[in-house]
């Protein structure tokens, strides 16, 4: 940034010394040249117009915010720069749990986790995230670690269904049936039309050797709109049902 660039941009502040975007890029380009006093003085104004960031336009204040603490942090007061930029906290978790959840819906696993780990850690009693992060813990096959944080994000809500559900999944695939079942029981309480929790509990049913109720579960789930005859093909768990009479037409119904 040029000092031509600094002359052409106060004479922009001058002609209209209301418009915050002005002064944001002339206190920019005092911060590229180093003249961090000039530049603090251009984010300042800025800042205080909306130090909680609560308003429609709050990107330019916290881009304001940020540049004002590095500035005080160039100049020797670090702890006032992390005292300033604190506000923002809450709009960064928001970004990172948004950023988190979109990878994660992507089936981009590895790009999700770390956003989502920064976003726990800056908000470990958010439920939102915690079902997040063990939900891609989940199906990235690291189950262990997925248990602890599902526990703790179905303590932060219990009435989180969904949180219910994969707790129940991670159990039920570290073999702890017993233990996955309730969880199961609880997400069928709070969600009774999600079509999975029944074919869940179907799959338990079967490996325990109990075909009415697995059977009885299956027409549920596709009562409530589960239609993959594959998936049914393939699942290794209702291996027991296969040679019962009624696994045929279910498969028929199922396409």
């Amino acid at each position: 940034m040029s000092e031509e660039a600094v002359r052409a941009l106060r004479k922009a502040v001058d002609l209209s010394p209301k418009t915050a975007l002005f002064h944001y890029d002339l206190g920019l380009a005092l911060y590229q040249l180093g003249r961090d006093d000039e530049a603090s003085e251009e984010f300042t104004p800025i800042v205080a117009c909306d130090p909680q960031l609560k308003r429609a336009s709050s990107d330019l204040f916290v881009s304001s915010m940020t540049n004002l603490a590095l500035c005080q942090d160039r100049l020797g007061r670090p702890e006032e720069a992390a005292e300033l930029l604190s506000p923002a906290q809450p709009k960064a978790v928001d970004l990172l749990y948004n950023l988190g959840r979109l990878n994660y819906r992507a089936k981009r696993l590895r790009d999700a986790l770390p956003l989502a780990q920064a976003a726990a850690l800056l908000n470990p009693k958010s439920e939102e995230i915690a079902h997040l992060l063990g939900s891609i813990l989940m199906d990235l096959k690291r189950e262990g670690e997925a248990l602890e944080v599902l526990r703790r994000a179905t303590k932060l809500n219990p009435r989180c269904a969904y949180a219910w559900y994969d707790l129940g999944v991670t159990l039920a695939r570290l073999n702890q049936r017993k233990e996955a079942r309730p969880c199961f029981l609880k997400t069928r309480r709070l969600a009774p039309n999600y079509p999975w929790v029944y074919y869940d509990l179907a799959c338990l049913d079967a490996l325990e050797r109990k075909p009415e109720k697995a059977f009885a579960n299956l027409e549920l789930a596709m009562a409530h709109g589960f239609r993959d005859a594959s998936w049914l093909r393939r699942d290794s768990d209702l291996r027991s049902l296969r040679r019962d009479s009624r696994w045929k037409a279910l498969l028929k119904r199922a396409v």
